[in-house]
């Protein structure tokens, strides 16, 4: 929440660490696993572990980026999402920073997800990214995705088919494994920017700053 973390439990919302507790009152992400709860805040990361509140030490250069995002990868490496690049903690403890120096346009990413076939995809303000052996590489811009769409939202489809949400141009962006097709007004879509998206029961549901809508997945593919 804007002050804390709360949980939901026998019909209730309890209270599990307070907005005083963590690096920035906001709980602006979340990572839970079974043994901690990852904390992304407006001022670096928090862990609640066992009733406690921890602030590793190896995430204080974390303390002045806001935490957009949290990922786990299959590897069992941490991947966080930010306001002054893409953090990566690997199985030894130890903490990479991406930015522009490692080829990102503009460090500010708001979603990182990982592909069922392994790929690390990031979305930045300023492009589409894949991260691959320690190196950043542009997405979509010979496929059909401007190379400064500013990226909010990411899903991977059953079927393997990427959609990506923006907040400039068209709302929607698919990728069907050749080429990237905008949606938007045209199609008959909500203007919205998305900042939620996922598939359930045959339909793609986006959620935004204009609200919430779904859309029947075969009418989607219709349009590609």
């Amino acid at each position: 929440t804007g002050d804390g973390v709360e949980v939901w439990r026998s019909g209730r919302f309890q209270r599990i660490a307070s907005g005083a507790q963590l690096p920035h009152p906001e709980a602006y992400s979340l990572l839970p696993e079974a043994d901690r709860t990852w904390v992304g805040t407006r001022a670096g990361v928090a862990v609640l572990r066992d009733g406690r509140v921890e602030t590793p030490a190896v995430l204080a250069p974390l303390r002045n980026a806001q935490v957009n995002g949290i990922v786990r990868d299959r590897a069992g490496r941490l991947w966080f999402a930010t306001s002054s690049g893409l953090y990566l903690l690997d199985t030894h403890n130890r903490l990479v920073r991406y930015a522009e120096a490692e080829g990102l346009v503009d460090p500010r990413i708001r979603v990182v997800l990982e592909t069922r076939e392994g790929r690390l995809l990031i979305g930045s303000t300023q492009g589409l990214y894949e991260w691959r052996a320690g190196r950043i590489v542009p997405l979509g811009q010979q496929t059909g995705l401007a190379g400064d769409i500013a990226i909010t939202a990411l899903l991977e489809l059953a079927n393997g088919d990427w959609v990506v949400g923006s907040s400039n141009g068209d709302g929607l962006h698919v990728f069907d494994g050749g080429r990237w097709h905008a949606l938007g007004s045209n199609q008959d879509l909500p203007v919205n920017i998305p900042f939620f998206l996922a598939e359930h029961a045959g339909h793609l549901w986006v959620a935004g700053m204009q609200g919430v809508y779904r859309l029947p997945l075969v009418d989607l593919m219709r349009t590609l």
